[in-house]
């Protein structure tokens, strides 16, 4: 016997998800700020206050992120917003600060 939507764990699920994401783009955006963009400025802050001076690669990696999104989102918070900023020598041109 099939279940009613409302007893699905998968539906119920679908919609607290749909709750948390509108909650999440309510509380960012005064800041300006995607869920996104939240979560990598997030994961560059917390690697950066452990010294661990983190590129692109350990940001994408430390948020879960695919590496040439997380490097797209980046240059737009950089460039759009001055709130990340990459090494300025060729080597370190992907380290985020």
């Amino acid at each position: 016997m099939a279940l009613d939507p409302d007893e699905s764990p998968g539906f119920l699920l679908w919609h607290v998800t749909l709750r948390w994401q509108r909650d999440m783009a309510a509380a960012l955006a005064p800041l300006g700020l995607t869920h996104v963009q939240f979560v990598l400025l997030a994961s560059a802050w917390w690697l950066n206050s452990r010294d661990q001076h983190p590129n692109q690669l350990t940001v994408a990696r430390h948020a879960g992120t695919d590496v040439k999104m997380t490097s797209q989102v980046l240059r737009t918070l950089e460039a759009s917003y001055g709130r990340a900023k990459r090494g300025s020598s060729r080597s370190a041109c992907r380290s985020i600060r």
